[in-house]
């Protein structure tokens, strides 16, 4: 008898070992699918903000592209002809079309633009206009018109660019454009002593200088006659010489003018005689006697 109940006892235990051992292992696995819960809802959670992250993402890329399908970026001046000195000024433009309002984002980052070509050591002159605001001050002001001449687009919608160019072709007068420029022209020779005789000249504005030969392809081109001075010779305006001429007076100027600013470290485009000796040095010159 005691050896049965001792079996029995025996077994007993063993069931209810078993059984403690079924119920650990039965509350081991739901702390495993809780965690596996947890684990999956936390990176349910880290994943939709993901989607959130990327979705915000293409929503600023499509905003700013659709700003940028309504505004362009120019150049002017020399840097519009492709050319630029080392020390000269930077002119930047933008086109928007007329539903675009200027809001504060868009002028702050003109201003953020702006201040770093400044911080490069650029001399920026920068603005913003409608198509229609341009065409109205190009018809006042011909220094306008005559930078608009000789822009190109950098960036932005250039669909936007070539309907402005065909605006303002449509509504430049050459006869006004030439008068006026021969007016501005005839000022600034008497400013300058209305000499090419001038002991210190400046390369660009003095008579016979950069402008004056700027001049002869702006009312060509205004007149939609040529674009370079080659174009000048092919339409019988001047000879095939005459080009020569130019093109190489142009050049050797262009060479004085980029020597200048790199000796000076500063758009210094007068022929001062502190730099003269410097500068016939820097250009292969030397004293004949």
């Amino acid at each position: 008898m005691k050896e049965e109940e001792g079996r029995r006892e025996e077994k007993e235990e063993r069931g209810r070992g078993e059984g403690e051992k079924r119920e650990g292992e039965e509350k081991r696995r739901e702390r495993e699918k809780g965690k596996k819960r947890g684990r999956g809802k936390r990176g349910e959670e880290r994943r939709e903000k993901k989607r959130g992250r990327e979705k915000e993402g293409r929503e600023r890329r499509e905003e700013r592209g659709r700003k940028e399908e309504r505004r362009e970026g120019e150049a002017g001046g020399g840097e519009g002809r492709g050319e630029s000195e080392p020390e000269a000024d930077s002119d930047r433009s933008g086109r928007k079309e007329e539903s675009v309002k200027e809001d504060e984002s868009c002028q702050t980052a003109l201003a953020t633009f702006t201040t770093r070509l400044w911080e490069l050591g650029l001399t920026v002159g920068a603005s913003v206009r409608s198509t229609s605001e341009f065409l109205s001050e190009a018809a006042e002001d011909v220094s306008i018109a005559t930078t608009y001449l000789e822009s190109r687009c950098l960036w932005g919608n250039g669909r936007l660019y070539a309907q402005a160019r065909m605006h303002f072709a449509q509504t430049l007068d050459p006869r006004r454009f030439f008068r006026d420029k021969m007016l501005e022209l005839a000022r600034r020779h008497q400013k300058f002593e209305d000499t090419p005789y001038s002991l210190e000249p400046n390369i660009k504005e003095s008579p016979g200088g950069l402008r004056d030969l700027q001049v002869f392809l702006w009312c060509a081109q205004a007149a939609g006659i040529a674009q370079s001075v080659s174009d000048m010779a092919s339409a019988g305006l001047i000879t095939e010489r005459e080009m020569h001429t130019l093109v190489a007076c142009e050049h050797h100027l262009e060479s004085l003018r980029i020597t200048l600013h790199l000796l000076t470290h500063r758009p210094e485009n007068r022929l001062l005689f502190d730099v003269q000796e410097a500068l016939a040095s820097a250009l292969g010159y030397s004293a004949s006697a």
